[in-house]
């Protein structure tokens, strides 16, 4: 071959290893570039690796972990040998371009992936200038997680640092890889209960050097909740040793107080002291030590004040005797017996006290039990008379009616006769029209007639049958007595019957104002008034004359005494016309008062309480109260107290209780309150 030749095959041999050489490394490179996208996309397995699109939204928050990773020196450094902020511009283009030919290829997925991913960032100066800011980001992001993870594994910090740094994961590095998170997480874990043990157990130091107060007592046992989260990602030996810590100087520090509290209580003097004062004591012991009384210091002064107690009722035995002689209430009877008996030893003086006020309060229970049953016998006697002596009115009325060719009005049409009548007097003299012809028709539909015939008089009105009835409707106005508006009934000569008609029918209806209960049993007096409400009195009598006389007399104001109605032995209904009661007090005994229900204080003021009501105060019968409110006195001119939903007052003197409630205008009232008492 000669040299020419020889030249030639050199030349080609040089070109094809070239070309080769050249093929290899484009080859390289590409696997190169696919490995790249795929480390970064391994973080996310909803990616697949056979579709050339990502299915991320652009601009979304793992669109842009995957774009901003791409280029940080963790990924982009193996690639190109250099940061992504320190490659040149061509460097770039040329890296823009290579990416764009393999996609043009259509045979690699992850090149279209890969360039959607990178969009703009490697030839785009804006889009360049913010993926570089990014880029810095995540490089201290990397550098302060390293530092972070070798702090931690030096154990050099408290538990609260940990604890910041564990709950500030997922803010501080949300754009770093889910992996890089994942193993702060997990060294996070790993050394949580090593340094919580170390930062729990420097803490309870502090504990050994706690004085003896209360105050110490208090930090012992809040220290576990103060510091709730260390203690529960300490170890179980290490809690168990802390408790037994807690436990054993708590219990040496109230040991040293219970110590401190007997020497002080073994020097006070019981007998210069008030009952209430000697069991102040026991609730201050309580308060300190109850809870601790397994402890032998702190029974000790239990058993004293036990000592100290039983000597100081044993001396008093006496007093408590005659005490217990004025008071007739069971319920107070075991209250004076708890007050000074409770936490005291039995000896013979107390086992003779709590003997004679045991037996006394089942005495005085025997006789409210048998006077209970006494008051339910009469009530159920009484409501048996009443079914009886209706059904006798009943047939009265109608034998009579007959018998005397004439009605005979009842009460309840009395009551509504003079009802209709008060809508025609006042104090300005007017009148509609049609109520007065409303009033005479009600009258006379009962064939009684009216005996004058101009305008409506407000002192006297009068209708007459003809057997000489009258029916009488008188205001007073001209003396100023509205107040005392009545509707009167008046048949000359009554037969017995027709007396014993009304009689019956008062009695077996209305209550006797003074009365607590109905008295159907009981004739009438001329000097009685019954009522229902009290809206409206009645009474019956015979006249100088012989006359029967049936009246409805007005009490809209409630100007007259009318006694509170008992429900029982100890509850009353007290309503806006009732204003006085069947309890009568002596001077130093207490009463306690609770009432309950609601009461209408008229169109506008709506319901009140016991406690009453803000405002209408120009209603009330004293200012001192709120209108509509519960209120009481002792005596006829006793000073008003305020009762409300509940009261205790002790009597000032000896007399009758009055409860009433806060309002002088009670004709539009309606309902009750229910008043439960107790004396003692």
């Amino acid at each position: 071959m000669n040299s020419k030749s020889f030249s030639k095959n050199c030349l080609f041999s040089l070109l094809f290893l070239l070309f080769l050489t050249s093929n290899l490394s484009f080859s390289q490179k590409r696997e190169v570039l696919e490995n790249w996208v795929k480390k970064v996309e391994m973080e996310f397995p909803e990616i697949s690796w056979n579709s050339t699109q990502s299915k991320l939204r652009s601009g979304s928050y793992k669109y842009n972990l995957i774009r901003h990773h791409l280029l940080s020196d963790k990924f982009f450094v193996p690639v190109f040998d250099k940061p992504f902020d320190e490659m040149s511009p061509q460097k770039r283009n040329k890296a823009a371009a290579k990416i764009n030919g393999y996609k043009r290829k259509g045979k690699y997925p992850w090149a279209n992936r890969l360039d959607w991913y990178l969009w703009g960032v490697l030839n785009q100066p804006r889009a360049y200038n913010n993926a570089v800011k990014e880029v810095q980001h995540l490089r201290q992001n990397r550098k302060d997680i390293a530092e972070t993870i070798s702090l931690i594994r030096s154990e050099n910090l408290d538990y609260d640092r940990l604890s910041a740094i564990k709950y500030g994961v997922s803010s501080k590095y949300r754009k770093l890889l889910p992996s890089e998170t994942k193993y702060l997480n997990n060294i996070i874990d790993e050394y949580e209960i090593i340094i919580a043990n170390k930062s729990l157990i420097a803490k309870s130091k502090s504990l050994n050097h706690l004085n003896a107060s209360f105050e110490s007592v208090y930090k012992l046992e809040s220290f576990r909740n103060q510091n709730s989260r260390m203690f529960n990602s300490a170890s179980y030996q290490v809690q168990s040793e802390i408790n037994t810590l807690i436990k054993d100087r708590k219990e040496f520090i109230i040991s040293s107080l219970a110590r401190t509290r007997r020497e002080r209580l073994n020097s006070e003097d019981f007998n210069t002291k008030t009952i209430a004062q000697v069991n102040s004591v026991l609730t201050q012991l309580n308060s300190s030590f109850k809870k601790y009384n397994y402890l032998p210091d702190v029974k000790s002064v239990f058993d004293l004040y036990t000592q100290k107690k039983t000597t100081y009722t044993s001396s008093k035995s006496e007093f408590i005797t005659k005490k217990a002689k004025t008071i007739y209430s069971p319920k107070a009877l075991s209250s004076l017996l708890t007050q000074y008996t409770s936490n005291t030893n039995q000896n013979s003086a107390i086992t003779s006290l709590t003997n004679y006020i045991n037996l006394r309060k089942k005495a005085i229970e025997k006789i409210i039990k048998e006077r209970e049953e006494e008051r339910l016998r009469k009530k159920r006697e009484n409501d048996a008379l009443i079914k009886t002596n209706k059904a006798l009115v009943s047939k009265l009325r109608s034998d009579l009616r007959i018998k005397n060719e004439s009605n005979l009005p009842t009460y309840e049409e009395l009551h509504y006769i003079l009802q209709s009548y008060l809508t025609l007097i006042n104090s300005g003299k007017t009148y509609y029209v049609s109520d007065a012809e409303k009033f005479i028709k009600l009258v006379e539909d009962k064939r009684f007639m009216r005996k004058r015939t101009n305008a409506i008089s407000g002192d006297n009105e009068t209708f007459e049958n003809s057997k000489g009835f009258q029916i009488k409707c008188s205001g007073m106005t001209s003396v100023d007595g509205e107040d005392f508006t009545y509707t009167k009934l008046i048949i000359p000569n009554a037969s017995k019957d027709i007396y014993k008609l009304y009689a019956l029918e008062l009695t077996s209806n209305y209550r006797n104002i003074m009365a607590t209960s109905m008295t159907p049993d009981k004739e009438p007096e001329s000097k009685d008034f019954y009522a229902q409400s009290g809206r409206t009195l009645y009474s019956l009598k015979l006249d100088d004359k012989g006359s029967l006389v049936a009246q409805a007399q007005r009490n809209s104001f409630a100007n007259w005494p009318l006694m509170a109605e008992r429900i029982d032995y100890r509850t009353l209904k007290v309503t806006s016309f009732s204003n006085v009661t069947d309890i009568s007090l002596k001077q130093g005994q207490t009463i306690s008062i609770k009432a309950s229900n609601r009461i209408k204080v008229g169109g506008f003021a709506g319901y009140s309480s016991p406690d009453g009501i803000n405002g209408f105060t120009s209603y009330n019968k004293t200012s001192r109260f709120r209108h509509g409110v519960l209120m009481g006195k002792i005596g006829k001119n006793g000073t008003w107290f305020f009762v409300g939903s509940k009261q205790t007052i002790t009597a000032n003197k000896t007399g009758r209780l009055y409860l009433a409630i806060n309002d002088k205008d009670v004709n539009n009232n309606e309902g009750h309150f229910t008043v439960q008492y107790e004396i003692k």
